[in-house]
């Protein structure tokens, strides 16, 4: 099995193999891989403690588990970015709509009740 751009069929894949043998690591494994490209990070770190750990492959799922922590981080921050970038829009909207406000206020009512003929 060769972990390619389809990632969905790995992840079918990888299930089908874990289904037949609860203790194939290296489906759990690339299952993992999947997951952290597809950025679904909570799943790595549960697919990581479904390996389970002591085994040989301990250290690769290790370095999965460092690598899908890094990948969680790098989201929240980018969520971050994302929230301030909002914020910072709308606050430029607000002051913007202010400064119009004052530099072309909206015409009174007064000069509109001036000109109408009697």
């Amino acid at each position: 099995m060769r972990l390619s751009e389809n990632y969905g069929s790995v992840l079918r894949d990888c299930a089908a193999v874990i289904k037949a043998n609860a203790h194939a690591s290296k489906a759990y494994y690339r299952a993992g891989l999947a997951l952290l490209a597809l950025e679904r990070v909570d799943e790595v770190f549960d697919v990581c403690a479904r390996a389970g750990e002591g085994g040989p492959d301990d250290a690769k799922f290790k370095t999965l588990r460092e690598r899908a922590e890094k990948k969680r981080d790098e989201l929240r921050r980018k969520e971050e970015e994302k929230g301030e970038r909002t914020q910072r829009a709308r606050e430029e909207e607000r002051r913007l709509a202010v400064a119009l406000a004052v530099r072309f206020p909206p015409p009174s009512l007064d000069v509109f009740v001036h000109r109408i003929p009697l």
